[in-house]
């Protein structure tokens, strides 16, 4: 009997993984996450980078990933005596719980920040803007929730930028840099209006932002920003900003 060949379809992924480990995107996330070192054979980061590898390559719901990494070199992409089986939908499960226990917009942000960074760009600008999505069908949120996690979306009937009054709806709120990185992406509930989702949102960023990357900072959002407690807002904040005047204030005329 003549010697089995495996054949491996590399893609894409070893060139997205070394551009991850330039960012620092498994180290960020350890760091970020609370998780048992000793019991866990891989580290959420290295479970959460093989998702969004296979989710960036084919788009792969979570019970196929490890169906996907048994056609890749998995010791290549993540090291010596990595299996396809350590992908698997009950170990990817329990990495995206850590990262909901830590709440994921906090994550996000410093990996957003550490590719700028590696991109030699500052962060002097940042767009800021909401957009809504329509929910069809009925939905159900879990009821329970606790002092440590982010409150449950309200599905709920708002200002439907999709003209789709009809409709529930959930909102999306997300600040961009000018070269379209996000840094801060945040969900809201359906209800959410931009006058009070601004300063909401400001709030989350001063979270995240250290005192030099704060007091560089340009806001620019549209006229929804402009009321006379979001200026009392950002002045409190110390944060300069680009907006229009909104024809709410005579002075506008």
């Amino acid at each position: 009997m003549g010697d089995q060949v495996l054949t491996l379809d590399v893609g894409p992924t070893m060139l997205l993984s070394r551009l991850m480990d330039e960012i620092r995107f498994e180290e960020i996330i350890n760091e970020s996450l609370t998780w048992d070192q000793e019991r866990c054979s891989l580290s959420p980061g290295t479970r959460i980078k093989a998702l969004v590898l296979s989710i960036l390559y084919e788009g792969n719901p979570l019970y196929k990933v490890k169906e996907f990494f048994e056609r890749q070199d998995v010791e290549l992409l993540f090291g010596p005596d990595t299996t396809a089986d350590q992908f698997n939908d009950d170990a990817l499960g329990r990495a995206l719980d850590y990262l909901y226990e830590a709440t994921p917009w906090k994550v996000y942000t410093p990996v957003a920040l550490s590719a700028l960074n590696r991109l030699g760009l500052a962060l002097s600008l940042l767009h800021n803007d909401t957009s809504s999505f329509s929910i069809y069908g009925e939905y159900t949120p879990k009821a329970e929730t606790s002092a440590e996690t982010e409150p449950v979306l309200s599905v709920s009937r708002g200002d439907s930028k999709e003209h789709r009054p009809d409709l529930k709806q959930i909102v999306l709120g997300m600040a961009v840099t000018p070269e379209r990185i996000p840094v801060l992406a945040k969900m809201e509930d359906g209800n959410t209006s931009d006058v009070k989702w601004n300063m909401e949102f400001i709030k989350k960023l001063r979270e995240v932002l250290g005192d030099e990357d704060w007091s560089n900072l340009l806001y620019q959002a549209d006229s929804a920003l402009v009321t006379k407690e979001n200026l009392d807002g950002l002045a409190d904040h110390g944060l300069d900003f680009l907006s229009r005047l909104p024809d709410t204030f005579s002075l506008s005329d």
